[in-house]
């Protein structure tokens, strides 16, 4: 099929176009959202540009005004003529509001134009040296962006309608409290649960940033379990540690038995026992792990698709090493790592689900006084603060002997906390299973 062919085959609507442009003039108003690209005839993405610009300039945008910005353009011939203009006004009622249906086939005919118009260029670069997963990973991102598009929820809506889904969300919070549940993903520490008593929403990005060697794959393990032993489907992507290696730390924390022991064989007959317990529980999880290497966010979304399960977490260890497509290879590493902040959070909110993702700190906190981390260490890109709802740092006194010993406590500061408090507050840390816990006073976690 020759381009002309596809040019006169390309979506569109012309009598929608029409009605849409002759309501702005009849009514005098652009009172909806709406760009001049969504509309298929230059001469109609003509005249609306006019529209839009009077609009923007306060004027009104009615029949008179906008075939004399046309000519003030020098675009009046090129938009029909000016008996083509007027005629758009023909029989087109007076409308109390916007007319919706039209809009959403303008719309719609405009994406699918656009996805007629990436699905080529990705075809294109299919012919080219391109890697499979650069064009692949492009092609959904834009596939994902022209469905956001689409979603009736962007836009300005009416405050009437948002107070009635805020009540509602805040009755469902308050209901599952009083049944002793939570409306999100609880996270199953003690005291980080008082902190965010509602868990994680779906709309929530948490970042676990740690300095090299404090715990942080360590503790996005934990709450892989705390989530897992509550039935919730969760899928990890590691792209620093191995799978195998993963599981190894998951039975430590599950049955206590040192990763030490199991590293060099040294198993007792009692960890044997505790191990194929702790096996028997884990194998019983809805847990997916992926430990593939050079992963772009956009691989992520189409292994996520593939898993066809309703996941109910995403956990990602850890950011600074997620790749990036081809055109930001030569980027800085602020840029990239800017980007992957962004993909993530765009992930989360297309998907409808949690990230829980863990992020490199730089080493600044080691010459503050106390070594505390806080938010600007989180290292190349103040655009993780930005993005994330949820920031948990951790801070960890070293202490040689406590891979052996195994006893120690762990500073958790909840930086940030978009929808709630910050604080701060302690953990156990077992340096012989490398497992944070709850503290306990008496038979209590507190």
């Amino acid at each position: 099929m020759s381009r002309t062919d596809l040019d006169n085959v390309m979506p569109h609507d012309l009598d929608v176009e029409r009605l849409i442009l002759g309501y702005v003039m009849v009514n005098g108003t652009l009172d909806f959202q709406t760009k001049a690209e969504d509309f298929y005839s230059e001469g109609h993405r003509l005249i609306f540009q006019v529209m839009s610009d009077l609009n923007a300039a306060g004027k009104i945008p009615d029949m008179p005004t906008v075939v004399a910005g046309l000519a003030s353009s020098g675009d009046l011939d090129r938009a029909g003529g000016i008996a083509y203009v007027t005629s758009l006004t023909d029989g087109v009622p007076t409308m109390k509001a916007a007319p919706l249906q039209y809009l959403d086939i303008l719309r719609r005919k405009a994406a699918l134009r656009r996805l007629i118009q990436v699905t080529n260029e990705a075809m294109m670069r299919s012919f080219g040296n391109e890697k499979f997963e650069d064009v692949a990973g492009d092609l959904l991102a834009s596939v994902d962006n022209l469905q956001a598009e689409l979603n009736p929820q962007t836009g300005p809506q009416g405050i009437g309608d948002l107070v009635v889904d805020a009540y509602q969300e805040v009755e469902a919070i308050a209901t599952a409290q009083q049944r002793g549940e939570v409306s999100g993903v609880p996270l199953g520490f003690k005291e980080l649960d008082r902190l965010v008593p509602a868990g994680l929403k779906s709309d929530e990005l948490m970042v676990i940033g740690g300095r090299p060697g404090q715990g942080k794959t360590s503790l996005i393990l934990n709450l892989l379990a705390n989530m897992a032993k509550k039935g919730k489907a969760v899928c990890f992507f590691s792209i620093e540690m191995g799978a195998i290696r993963l599981v190894m730390k998951l039975l430590a924390i599950e049955s206590g038995v040192p990763l030490l022991n199991m590293a060099t064989g040294f198993v007792s007959r009692e960890d044997w026992s505790k191990l194929a317990e702790a096996a028997g529980r884990i194998g019983q999880w809805k847990v997916w792990i992926d430990d593939s290497t050079g992963l772009q966010v956009s691989d992520l979304r189409s292994r996520i698709r593939q898993l066809k399960v309703k996941l109910d977490v995403i956990m990602v260890d850890y950011i600074q090493i997620l790749s990036v497509p081809k055109h930001l290879q030569r980027a800085t590493d602020n840029e990239k790592i800017a980007h992957i902040s962004t993909q993530l959070k765009f992930l989360n909110k297309s998907l409808g689900v949690p990230i829980v993702a863990a992020a490199q700190l730089s080493r600044a906190s080691d010459k503050r006084k106390g070594g505390k981390p806080q938010l600007s260490d989180l290292r190349q890109s103040g655009q993780i603060e930005q993005d994330a709802d949820i920031v948990a740092l951790i801070h960890r006194e070293e202490d040689e002997g406590e891979s052996v010993t195994g006893g120690g406590t762990a500073t958790i500061l909840l930086a940030k906390h978009r929808n709630g408090p910050t604080g701060e507050l302690t953990l156990a840390w077992d340096g012989k299973t490398s497992s944070f816990g709850n503290l306990w006073r008496g038979d209590e976690p507190y």
